[in-house]
């Protein structure tokens, strides 16, 4: 019902927006004169529409109650200062303008006469629609948030019961949870804060019990996680727990070498090296400088990669900062390194560039 109650707020607001414009046409700023809708009113009835439809948004992105119940606490504001607009614009009806079964709306004569109030221009099925919108709306989101108290404090039976994790590394993690014997797919949810924003299958462990596994987690950080059963209106959530990931071991790279070790800037030079776990590699470039029989080394450049567990191969003659290079003898140094962990040990390497 929460997409429901947001879809009738906009549909709302859309026909207010439509009578507010023909308001401003008929110089509602100008208008003088008793049981008039005023700027004022006007104000303080969009004003906490507004505000309300936006902790509504909010409320569909953290599923907070609280937030919801805020914006129906808003709504009843909004309802009842538009209940007090309606009945000025009604007794200005049944007054200068009566009604009858046969004409509800404006002649073409009294639509152009200025001494008319500019809200008496608001077409009279507008008007029904965006107070029947209004009470669709205030109900919608009543019962949600009737509906997100009662699964926040736990009086919905049967919910789904997020587990401990277990198996926590510097970038995995197993997650447990219990569905509450509910057949609905499910799915554990996780991300750096409750807004989560990432999402795995749930696999059965038997009963009801089911299993998740995260992968590429970031080391020494914090991850927010929960158990979801089912789609749309059926969905229920677990409680959100939290896991730590280990700090990440030492980076371990080896077997660095680059072939040919004379190349061509642009051409077709290939750095290869090994890692033990995923780490950005950081390989210092230095020109080889000879003075006064002293050999001095100067940074011409830095590439940075990302380097994956195992074997990996970069294209490096061809990296922008290799081409800018000029022609001389150049000493490569390159160090693995994770957030929160020990760097690798630097490894080194002589290479000729040519232009």
């Amino acid at each position: 019902m929460k997409g429901e109650a947001l879809i009738a707020w906009i549909a709302t607001a859309f026909v207010g927006l439509t009578l507010l414009g023909i308001w401003f046409e008929r110089g509602g700023l100008r208008r003088r004169g008793a049981r008039r809708i005023t700027p004022r009113l006007l104000v303080t009835h969009i004003a906490p529409a507004v505000t309300g439809l936006l902790l509504w948004i909010s409320f569909l992105v953290w599923d907070e109650a609280a937030l919801a119940w805020i914006a129906f606490g808003l709504l009843l504001i909004v309802a009842s200062i538009g209940s007090t607009n309606f009945v000025i614009w009604q007794r200005r009806r049944a007054g200068i303008l009566r009604a009858t079964k046969t004409r509800w709306d404006l002649s073409p004569a009294e639509g152009a006469d200025e001494s008319i109030p500019a809200e008496q221009h608001f077409p009279v099925g507008a008007v029904v629609a965006h107070g029947l919108l209004a009470i669709l709306t205030l109900t919608f989101v009543l019962l949600t948030a009737i509906n997100e108290s009662s699964r926040a404090s736990g009086t919905v039976t049967a919910g789904p019961l997020t587990g401990a994790p277990s198996s926590v590394t510097a970038t995995s993690a197993s997650l447990g949870g219990n569905t509450g014997g509910r057949s609905a797919a499910a799915r554990f949810e996780y991300g750096e804060s409750r807004r989560y924003g990432r999402s795995v299958p749930a696999r059965s462990a038997g009963g009801a019990g089911v299993t998740g596994s995260l992968t590429g987690l970031l080391p020494s950080s914090v991850y927010h996680y929960r158990l979801v059963v089912g789609q749309g209106e059926d969905t229920l959530r677990g409680g959100d727990r939290t896991l730590i990931t280990a700090a990440p071991p030492r980076v371990r790279l080896r077997r660095a070498r680059i072939a040919p070790r004379r190349f061509r800037a642009g051409g077709r030079a290939v750095l290869r090296f090994t890692l033990n776990a995923p780490a950005t590699v950081r390989v210092g470039v230095y020109r080889v400088v000879r003075r006064a029989r002293r050999t001095l080394f100067k940074r011409a450049a830095t590439v940075v990669v990302d380097g994956q567990a195992g074997r990996n191969a970069l294209p490096f003659a061809k990296r922008p900062e290799v081409r800018r290079l000029r022609s001389g003898r150049y000493k490569l140094v390159l160090v693995g390194a994770v957030v929160g962990g020990r760097p690798s040990t630097p490894r080194a390497l002589r290479v000729r560039v040519r232009r």
